[in-house]
C-alpha cells in the first residue's frame, strides 16, 4: 500500500456513512409525512385534553366536546341532550348493602335537566334505608345534601324512646352506617 492510499482511505467509509444516514433521513421522512398524512389531529387534541383534565381539572363536556369535534361521544351527548331536552327531574340510585344484615343503604341524585346530567351537576343529594319488606315498608332517611353544601345527617339521638325503638337498629349504629354508606362523592365528586 502507498501512502496516498493510506491517505484516502477514510473516504470510502465516509461515504459510505454519509450515504446510510442520508438513506435513513429520507426514510424517516417518508414515514413521517404518511404518519402525518392520516393522522387524526382531533384525537390527538383528544388526548391532550384527557392528560391535562386528568391532572389538573374537572370534567367538563365542553372540554371533550368542543365546536367542530365530530365523534361518536359527542354525538351520543348531543342526542342525548336533544332527546332529553324538555325532560326534567332525573333521579338515579346506588345502593349499597350492609354487611351482615338484609339492610341496604340506598343513595339518590336528583337532577333538574339533561344538560345537568352531562355536565354532571345535581341539585339534591340524599341517602335512606328501606326498613321492612313487601307492602309495607318505611324509609329512614339518613342524610340529605343541597349542590355545594355538606351533607345534613339525620340525628338520631334526638328521637323519643319509642321512635328509637322502632329503628332497625340503635341509633348509634345508624348514623355510623349513615356516614360510611351514603355515596354522595361518587355521584359528585365536588361535593365533599
Amino acid at each position: 500500500m502507498t501512502a496516498n492510499s493510506k491517505k484516502y482511505a477514510w473516504v470510502p467509509r465516509f461515504l459510505r456513512g454519509t450515504t446510510i444516514a442520508a438513506l435513513g433521513a429520507v426514510t424517516l421522512s417518508g414515514a413521517t409525512i404518511l404518519v402525518l398524512w392520516d393522522a387524526d389531529f382531533y384525537a390527538v387534541r383528544e388526548k391532550f385534553e384527557h392528560l391535562k383534565l386528568a391532572f389538573f381539572g374537572e370534567w367538563q363536556p365542553r372540554n371533550w366536546c368542543p365546536p367542530g369535534r365530530d365523534t361518536a361521544n359527542c354525538e351520543q351527548v348531543s342526542e342525548f341532550v336533544a332527546a332529553l331536552e324538555d325532560a326534567e327531574n332525573f333521579n338515579f340510585f346506588r345502593s349499597l348493602p350492609i354487611e351482615g344484615t338484609d339492610l341496604a343503604v340506598i343513595t339518590g341524585v336528583a337532577f333538574t335537566s339533561a344538560l345537568d346530567v352531562v355536565a354532571e351537576a345535581p341539585s339534591h343529594l340524599w341517602c335512606y334505608i328501606n326498613d321492612g319488606s313487601g307492602a309495607v315498608s318505611r324509609r329512614i332517611t339518613l342524610a340529605q345534601m343541597r349542590a355545594g353544601s355538606l351533607p345534613q345527617f339525620t340525628d338520631f339521638e334526638g328521637l323519643s324512646g319509642s321512635e328509637a325503638q322502632a329503628l332497625p337498629m340503635n341509633a348509634d349504629r345508624l348514623a355510623a352506617f349513615a356516614r360510611s354508606h351514603c355515596q354522595f362523592t361518587e355521584f359528585h365528586s365536588s361535593s365533599q
